[in-house]
């Protein structure tokens, strides 16, 4: 005869799900796959520090065909998902320098983003590796 082990965790655990900053960014690379044929899209590498209190999210800039991938944007917080602090990678650093922002919701991240991606280097980058998996796809194999 086995006894039955009750659920012990509390029926209030969970909330109403909060749109997290990594759900975001994945979404964000899956839309520029999608827009570039996945020559170039993005993913997401995540760390956290040794006692897990703080995570860092890399926006990973991916190139398959080149073989390419760079980190584009990195995203800090805590075990709360808000606040979070974007800020820029030394692949876009020398024009951007320094670029930063704090934000405390969904949407002031999307904003950050928005005003991140739009941002003259950002987008050479982007094309630039974009035309290269281009290129790398119609040179014929073999000659």
């Amino acid at each position: 005869m086995s006894a039955t082990i009750p659920d012990l965790w509390p029926q209030d655990l969970f909330t109403t799900p909060t749109v997290t900053p990594v759900a975001v960014l994945r979404q964000q690379g899956e839309t520029l796959g999608a827009r570039t044929h996945n020559f170039v899209r993005c993913e997401v590498d995540t760390e956290s520090n040794a006692d897990g209190t703080i995570f860092t999210h890399k926006l990973m800039l991916v190139a398959p065909f080149l073989r390419y991938r760079a980190p584009l944007l990195m995203l800090h917080h805590k075990l709360q998902p808000y606040p979070a602090t974007l800020e820029n990678t030394p692949l876009t650093g020398r024009v951007l320098q320094a670029w930063h922002r704090a934000v405390n919701n969904e949407q002031e991240l999307r904003e950050a983003l928005r005003e991140y991606f739009n941002q003259d280097r950002v987008k050479e980058i982007i094309r630039a590796v974009n035309n290269m998996s281009n290129d790398a796809v119609s040179e014929p194999y073999g000659i």
